[in-house]
């Protein structure tokens, strides 16, 4: 059947399709079969639907209903299929071709009208992909935000999320539905779009220019007849020809009544002249209308060029960022969801974890059990790309004492500050050594009842390291961290 969304929720991927009689139909994610789009209010859709409950539902081919479109709304909603629609359509194209065929006059044609322009033409064609990016600018992101690159870490934001919800049963894969659903249509815009780098542009110009200029489906008609006249006037041609020849043999051999003869020879041979001269003047016309016909395409097909390449890379970017916008922003949604998950903080990040739930970290750490000078492809690219974020972005932190619990509240206090933060933990005065030697600090939260060292101790220790001269010190206690959790809760 054809309907119309008339209500969508982005968050739960439910929506309701109205029909011609009214009659109201819901669906959702599941049965939303359509990888190209993501539903919309007022998009026309072809569905199945049982009872009040739609099985299959895909976005219509028939979008646009304007002073271009040879079928109109009303057909779309009295027609029950694409397919249907499709056919009307057809039909309605032939009969304005062959109204403008009878009623132009093709010996004083000078050129071609365009049914529609090559603009409109790429807007069909790129309808799926304005969908998507339409799709992008509903989101709402902070411009300073660090965007990632999505093609570079897709497997592992997807891993963190699997990862996450794993780890805590309490989380499901319905909060994150809404940039899921996104990310799922401009995927498959982006690896279509990928293929319309080897597309043949001749056959696009064909199918999506040429097949909708009626005026110019006219001329071809014209051409085509006035071919098919010259195929008959050379047929006729050489069979007055042979029939000449018969009679002037007839003749000579004085066969038959030779006056009877002489004259049909004459009128064979006026026939004859006239069908020549005919037979040029058609040809004459052919030459014309294919010069004209010549002309139309290559000028139409230079412009379909410039536009659908120009078309082609503005949808292409906008895709690319979009991709990159989305995951950026599932990825900060699993963060923020970590940072604040029981499960996690009474496990991931008790035991020693340091860094983030995201997808920078889970690629670092797939790429630390690799060998590093045996990298290539994509394994040496994702390196480059680590690395260079790593070095812009992370900031080190360290918390030296032996309470585990206040270690684990503040460890995730920075953590939930700042996705790219990693905080090391020193509990003995060996392990705050070694830190020290290898990583240069932002901050150093000191228990002001650690048993191994008293402050003025640690900050000796502290200078004799170069790389964390001048590092902010805090002295902090348990106590402090509660007071500021109670404080974040209230």
């Amino acid at each position: 059947m054809h309907g119309k969304i008339v209500s969508f929720q982005n968050a739960t991927g439910r929506g309701v399709v109205t029909t011609v009689s009214k009659m109201l139909f819901e669906f959702n994610k599941e049965t939303w079969h359509d990888k190209r789009v993501i539903p919309a209010i007022g998009m026309f859709v072809e569905f199945r639907g049982d009872n009040k409950y739609i099985t299959d539902a895909h976005a219509s081919k028939f979008q646009i209903f304007d002073e271009n479109s040879l079928v109109s709304e009303r057909d779309f909603w009295h027609t029950n299929s694409d397919e249907e629609l499709e056919t009307l359509e057809e039909k309605a194209r032939f009969a304005t071709v062959q109204n403008i065929f009878s009623s132009t006059n093709y010996e004083t044609i000078r050129e071609v009208p365009v049914t529609i322009n090559v603009a409109e033409a790429a807007k069909n064609y790129f309808f799926s992909e304005a969908t998507a990016v339409n799709a992008i600018d509903e989101l709402n992101h902070d411009s300073n935000i660090l965007l990632l690159d999505y093609n570079q870490l897709k497997r592992f934001i997807a891993k963190t999320l699997e990862t996450l919800l794993f780890a805590d049963k309490s989380i499901t894969r319905d909060k994150f539905s809404e940039y899921l659903g996104i990310l799922t249509r401009l995927e498959n815009s982006y690896e279509g779009m990928l293929k319309y780098q080897h597309v043949n542009m001749e056959n696009l110009f064909n199918d999506y220019f040429l097949k909708f200029q009626c005026h110019y489906q006219a001329l071809c008609s014209a051409i085509e007849g006035r071919k098919e006249k010259i195929t008959l006037f050379t047929r006729q041609e050489k069979g007055f020809s042979s029939e000449i020849n018969m009679l002037l043999g007839r003749i000579e051999t004085k066969r038959g009544d030779e006056a009877k003869n002489k004259e049909k020879l004459q009128k064979v041979q006026v026939a004859l002249q006239s069908s020549i001269k005919e037979h040029e003047r058609i040809k004459k016309s052919l030459e014309q209308l294919e010069k004209i016909k010549e002309d139309f395409y290559k000028q139409h097909f230079d412009a379909f060029s410039v536009v659908f390449q120009s078309t082609f890379n503005r949808f292409f970017k906008k895709i690319k960022d979009g991709l990159d916008i989305c995951g950026t922003l599932l990825d900060e949604q699993i963060w923020k969801f970590s940072v604040n998950s029981v499960a996690l903080k009474n496990y991931h990040f008790k035991n020693g974890a340091e860094e983030n739930f995201c997808a920078v970290n889970f690629a670092l750490q797939y790429l630390s059990r690799l060998n590093k000078s045996l990298l290539h492809g994509a394994d040496q690219d994702l390196y480059n790309y680590c690395h260079k974020l790593q070095k812009g972005v992370r900031k080190y932190f360290l918390i030296v004492s032996e309470n585990i619990e206040m270690t684990k509240e503040l460890k995730v206090m920075i953590l939930a500050k700042e996705k790219y933060y990693v905080v090391k933990h020193a509990p003995k005065i060996i392990n705050l050594q070694s830190l020290l030697r290898d990583f240069s600090f932002e901050q150093i939260y000191i228990d002001e009842k650690l048993e191994w060292g008293n402050k003025d101790t640690i900050k000796e220790e502290i200078k004799g390291f170069k790389n964390n001269i001048g590092v902010e010190i805090l002295i902090t206690s348990e106590q402090e961290i509660r007071k500021i959790l109670r404080e974040r809760k209230k």
